[in-house]
């Protein structure tokens, strides 16, 4: 393999794992809000804290949503994509399984 493109693959790799990193703040952003779940009244602390998350939650969010564009392009460029057989049990559909928090 030519070292430009184990430099490409390394540098795949290493976004990967920053956005591991970020999957899994998100989901500990997730975690905390769910503290509030059936909550009917919050103390002001609360309130600010809820609002903190949620900021947090959002954040990561895009952020995820602007690598995926990212890591979409550079996996083409590498010829990495699913299999036929993914790409039918995946079908067309890029957002089935939850809405992005913004728009």
């Amino acid at each position: 393999m030519p070292l430009e493109q184990r430099l490409a693959y390394s540098s795949l790799y290493d976004e990967l794992a920053f956005n591991f990193g970020l999957i899994d703040e998100e989901r500990e952003a997730w975690r905390s809000l769910a503290r509030f779940n059936g909550s009917r009244r919050l103390s002001k602390d609360d309130a600010q804290t809820l609002s903190e998350l949620v900021w947090r939650a959002v954040k990561l969010d895009e952020a995820l949503r602007y690598n995926r564009a990212d890591l979409e392009e550079r996996f083409t460029q590498l010829g990495i994509g699913p299999s036929a057989r993914m790409k039918r049990f995946l079908g067309d559909d890029d957002g089935g399984l939850c809405a992005p928090l913004s728009h």
